[in-house]
C-alpha cells in the first residue's frame, strides 16, 4: 500500500500483526518517491519507494527479520528498525488477553470499561496492563510514531 503519513505505521503494524497471530508475517516499508501517478487505486505504480518497500520484505524474509523492515534513501533505517524489532519483541511475549487488553487502551479505552467490556474486575485489568508493560510500549510505539513522523516532514 501507499501512504502519506508514515506516523500511522506502527498502528498499522500492530493491527497486521494481532490479527495474525499465528503466522509468521515479514513487512517491508519503502521510503521514496512514486515516478508515476497514483490512482485512487494503487495499482501499477512504480518508483523507489516500490523498490525500497520490495528489497524490504526480501532483507526481512532472507534475514527472517520481524516487526518490519524500513529502507530507502535519507531515513534513519537503523533507527526504525530497531524501534520495529523491540516493539515486536514485546508483542510477541504477551498473551492473548493481555494484547486485547492493550488493543483497547490503544483505541483509548479506560480500564474501568476495559473490565466492565471483559467481564473482569478493575484489579484484574489492572494486572493485566502492568505484567504487560503497557506504559513501555506506549512510550516505545509513540517514539517509533514520532521518528517517522519527522521522516515525512523531512526532518
Amino acid at each position: 500500500g501507499v501512504i502519506g503519513d508514515a506516523s500511522a505505521i506502527p498502528g498499522m503494524i500492530w493491527d497486521v500483526e494481532t490479527e495474525f497471530r499465528a503466522r509468521v508475517l515479514r513487512l517491508g516499508f519503502g521510503y521514496g518517491t512514486i515516478d508515476t501517478v497514483i490512482p485512487k487505486f494503487a495499482i501499477n505504480l512504480d518508483g523507489p519507494a516500490l523498490h525500497e518497500a520490495r528489497a524490504a520484505i526480501e532483507e526481512a524474509k532472507a534475514k527472517k527479520k520481524l516487526g518490519g523492515v524500513f529502507r530507502g534513501e535519507g531515513i534513519p533505517a537503523a533507527e526504525l528498525n530497531g524501534f520495529a524489532r523491540l516493539l515486536w519483541f514485546h508483542r510477541a511475549r504477551r498473551t492473548a488477553r493481555q494484547l486485547k487488553i492493550l488493543g483497547m487502551l490503544r483505541q483509548g479505552m479506560p480500564q474501568v470499561k476495559i473490565a466492565e467490556r471483559l467481564r473482569q474486575t478493575p484489579q484484574a485489568v489492572y494486572d493485566h496492563v502492568k505484567s504487560a508493560g503497557w506504559e513501555a510500549y506506549r512510550e516505545g510505539e509513540a517514539g517509533f510514531a514520532a521518528a517517522l513522523l519527522a521522516i515525512g516532514k523531512g526532518a
